[in-house]
Formats: structure tokens, C-alpha cells, sequence
């Protein structure tokens, strides 16, 4: 049995390597954790996928990597399911068409990229340049209302939740700091906002404290 698993290893980290593309490895779970995380808690239910089934993982391996990578199974499905949709449509993380030959949406997807760490960059100071990624720019969003009021109305709320696990004076800084300008901390705000909305939601507060800043 040893044996046997050592050489499905070394068989795996051989296609791994070879392929140079982790996507073809990807197994998508974003939606099955965000519904554990919300709608489990509030209805009792959740999404489920078939990831422990084995004769569905051998059957998935099995098809080869030239069929797995660059998205490519789920690329000719939406095409000959949605072909109307997709032909037009740009991915976001290539800004693209799902139906774009595969060296163009490399390369696009390579040169936004390094657009992309440019436009962090400049963010960073607070200069609204929207990503080339994200279809909102967040940063300035944030800055705007309503989403200005609920950000500040429960973060520099004294009765925030969130003092308890962290200290005040550090996201007032970065609420500070991200409203006039001088730095964005769009992550760690939404971060910081999360959390405070779902201790309100948790302790039944939120619906009448999201009913006072909306008539502020």
C-alpha cells in the first residue's frame, strides 16, 4: 500500500510540474464555505458538492491535463450551453471572452497582472485608479455614500463589537486614514466591517442599527 501511494505521488508531482498551470488542480469550494458561513446559520442549509466521491475524482484526473487546464472543460461547456452569453462576455480575470484563443487570454491575463500590482501601488496613496480586475473600485466606493455612512456610522461606533477583539484606535486609524486619502486599506476595512456586521446579526442588533443609519 506504501508503494503504491508513493508512486501516485510521484505520478501527481510529475503532471503537476509539467503542466505548469495549477488551475487544471483547482477544485472550487468558495461557494460551499460562504453558505457554511451564512445561509447554514440562518435556514439550515448549505450547498454540497460531490468532492469525496472517489469514482467522481478518478473519472475528473483521468480526462488529462490538455482538457483541465485553462479552464478548459468549463470554458466549452458555458460556450455550448450559454454560446450567446459567452462569446461576448470578458472574464474577469482575463478581460477577455470565455471563447478567446488560449495565447490571447494568456496574454492578457499575464499583462493584467502586472497592470494590476502598478494599480496596488498607486492605490496604496489613495489615487483613485480603479483595478483592472474588480469591476467597482472599491477603495472609492467605500468613500461614497450610503456605503460611507454604514462604514463609518459601525466601525466608529464606541459600541462596536469588534473593540473587543481588536483595538479601537487602530481601525479608526484606517478608516481615518482611507476617508481622507492618504492611504487605502479597502481590505482591511471590509474585513473589519464583516465581522462587525455579523456580531450585530448575531447578538440581533442589526436590523434596527442599519434602520438608524439609513434615516441619518
Amino acid at each position: 500500500m506504501t508503494d503504491r501511494l508513493g508512486h501516485v505521488r510521484e505520478m501527481f508531482a510529475a503532471e503537476f510540474h509539467a503542466t505548469d498551470d495549477s488551475d487544471a488542480f483547482y477544485m472550487e469550494q468558495r461557494n460551499h464555505r460562504c453558505t457554511i458561513a451564512d445561509t447554514f446559520w440562518k435556514h439550515g442549509f448549505f450547498l454540497r458538492y460531490p468532492i469525496a466521491d472517489n469514482a467522481l475524482q478518478e473519472l475528473v484526473v483521468g480526462l488529462g491535463t490538455e482538457i483541465r487546464q485553462s479552464s478548459a472543460l468549463y470554458r466549452d461547456m458555458v460556450l455550448a450551453a450559454f454560446p450567446d452569453f459567452f462569446q461576448s462576455i470578458p472574464w474577469q480575470k482575463t478581460g477577455v471572452p470565455v471563447g478567446a484563443p488560449t495565447w490571447l487570454a494568456q496574454l492578457s491575463r499575464k499583462s493584467r497582472y502586472q497592470a494590476g500590482r502598478v494599480v496596488g501601488l498607486v492605490n496604496r496613496w489613495g489615487l483613485p485608479v480603479q483595478s483592472l480586475r474588480n469591476y467597482q473600485n472599491y477603495a472609492a466606493w467605500i468613500r461614497e455614500q450610503p456605503a460611507r455612512r454604514l462604514v463609518e456610522g459601525l466601525l466608529l461606533d464606541p459600541k462596536a463589537r469588534y473593540a473587543h477583539y481588536t483595538p479601537p484606535a487602530l481601525v479608526t486609524r484606517l478608516v481615518e486614514e482611507h476617508m481622507g486619502r492618504r492611504k487605502s486599506h479597502t481590505d482591511e476595512i471590509g474585513m473589519a466591517l464583516t465581522f462587525e456586521v455579523m456580531a450585530r446579526w448575531m447578538d440581533g442588533t442589526l436590523d434596527d442599527d442599519m434602520a438608524r443609519l439609513a434615516h441619518d
